[in-house]
């Protein structure tokens, strides 16, 4: 499966973790991959692509980290909701209000 975030093709791919049980996907930003675990519930995997995929959005972003790891807030929400627009979950949000 493949998919678009932040207009980057990224390839999602499962894996078998035995040896670090409770890592649950990872990022690799060096070749647009998605690793999701195998074998964990269909909602298990979704929040875990959204995770990931948030890593994927920022990493695209710039979200940069200062000498003490720390991360500027508003880099983190500007690239945050850039990717969820991207991802169209905007249209969620908007159509959840009650008076449109």
């Amino acid at each position: 499966m493949r998919i678009k975030i932040a207009g980057h093709d990224h390839e999602i791919l499962g894996f078998d973790q035995e040896h670090r049980p409770n890592l649950m996907g990872r990022y690799e930003p060096d070749n647009n991959i998605i690793r999701i675990k195998e074998g964990m519930a269909l909602s298990a995997k979704k929040e875990t692509l959204t995770h990931e995929a948030l890593h994927a959005m920022l990493t695209h972003s710039g979200v940069s980290v200062d000498e003490d790891g720390k991360v500027e807030m508003e880099e983190v929400v500007v690239a945050v909701a850039s990717g969820l627009f991207q991802l169209g979950l905007s249209e969620v949000l908007w159509n959840q209000q009650e008076d449109k």
